[in-house]
């Protein structure tokens, strides 16, 4: 998440120095963090939520084989 963040405060450097009158592009720390309050963690939250309510498993195990009652295999 660190590597998103820091080529969106890279983004927004640029277009500060792009776009502003003055020579002072601005705070990499401050445009660092405002990346990942403003735009990657509520995207995270967002997705997970949409993870969640769609029922996606939370486990990177293979699937388990049962025997049912009326003796059929299921995965």
């Amino acid at each position: 998440m660190t590597c998103a963040s820091t080529g969106l405060a890279v983004a927004i450097a640029i277009i500060h120095a792009l776009f502003r009158r003055e020579k002072v592009i601005g705070n990499f720390y401050q445009d660092f963090v405002k990346a990942n309050v403003r735009v990657l963690f509520p995207f995270a939250v967002v997705v997970t939520l949409l993870l969640v309510a769609l029922g996606v498993p939370q486990t990177l195990a293979s699937s388990t084989t049962v025997t049912t009652l009326e003796v059929k295999l299921r995965q």
